[in-house]
């Protein structure tokens, strides 16, 4: 189990659909502090919203469901945003 808990200071984080999933389970790709991690499964039990990101390395946008938190826990392949 990884955790994230940064002393209240709250960590962007990005979440899109992985279209590169090839182990059948990883499907979706959390950017916090700008290192991806793949997950299967995420629960966001804060505020969100939907963004709409260029992403310079693509040179392309990219649409994400976007959160800060100060909690995050990663657990058998499920991200829990608190």
């Amino acid at each position: 189990m990884k955790t994230g808990e940064c002393e209240n200071k709250k960590t962007l984080i990005k979440i899109r659909f992985n279209h590169d999933c090839s182990d059948g389970k990883s499907y979706w790709r959390a950017i916090i502090d700008e290192e991806e991690h793949q997950v299967q499964d995420i629960f966001i039990n804060i505020p969100s919203k939907t963004t709409k990101d260029y992403l310079e390395d693509k040179e392309t946008f990219k649409w994400h469901i976007t959160c800060e938190s100060s909690d995050y826990t990663f657990k058998d392949g499920v991200l829990f945003i608190n």
